[in-house]
């Protein structure tokens, strides 16, 4: 947990609802945005704001002024430029993740990085994600992945459940069509994310690390 000094306050990021502290007056970087940003962020970095296959088919708002067009592994800020910088579930989608922790800490002095976890790769298996990250103590460790189906048809079938309702690129499953069928699969989705986020099983779906000043990494095959 980072050392917290004067006035501040704490703010729900990531999927799994963690709160992480910020002081007032920082600036916030959010990489990979997506449709629903960081709200404490002053600026929202994104490569691809009109690629929404997988973000359920929900587009980016390019009218918000915080918007950037850029590359994660190659950002247009100076060093240092940002306090603090939040990377949601964007490691295990880039070409580098060495490259694009490096950029991380270059351009912030402290961040928070979420992935999904060993369980919730393995059961929720995207095939867009080239990458596995885990924390290994300190350390992020990533590894090749790409190609890997997770549990097969048990992994399909706990997606579908996860996302009923929603349209997810390369995925199968039933999209919400009517107002009470989207109430109700909006309500189960609530339901399910709540249950992925308990103590018992947060770190097992979800890799969460945060960081000061550099962010320890190595690859693993």
């Amino acid at each position: 947990m980072l050392e917290q000094r004067g006035p501040g306050a704490r703010f729900k990021v990531g999927h799994c609802g963690k709160r992480v502290w910020i002081a007032d007056g920082h600036r916030v970087l959010d990489v990979g945005s997506g449709h629903v940003p960081f709200p404490r962020a002053d600026t929202l970095l994104e490569k691809y704001p009109d690629q929404d296959a997988e973000r359920s088919g929900v587009g980016i708002d390019r009218a918000d002024p915080r918007l950037v067009i850029g590359d994660a592994t190659a950002m247009p800020f100076a060093d240092k430029e940002f306090d603090y910088v939040v990377a949601s579930h964007i490691a295990e989608h880039v070409d580098d993740p060495a490259a694009f922790f490096a950029e991380l800490s270059r351009v912030a002095r402290a961040g928070y990085i979420e992935t999904p976890g060993w369980l919730g790769d393995l059961v929720l298996r995207e095939p867009f994600h080239p990458w596995r990250i885990r924390r290994r103590g300190s350390v992020l460790e990533f590894r090749w992945v790409k190609g890997d189906r997770g549990l097969g048809w048990v992994s399909d079938l706990m997606y579908a459940a996860v996302y009923l309702g929603l349209e997810r690129s390369g995925h199968r499953i039933p999209v919400a069509r009517g107002r009470i069928a989207r109430a109700v699969s909006q309500a189960w989705r609530y339901g399910f994310a709540g249950i992925l986020r308990l103590p018992i099983i947060v770190d097992a779906f979800y890799t969460r690390f945060e960081w000061h000043g550099t962010i320890p990494n190595r690859r693993a095959d």
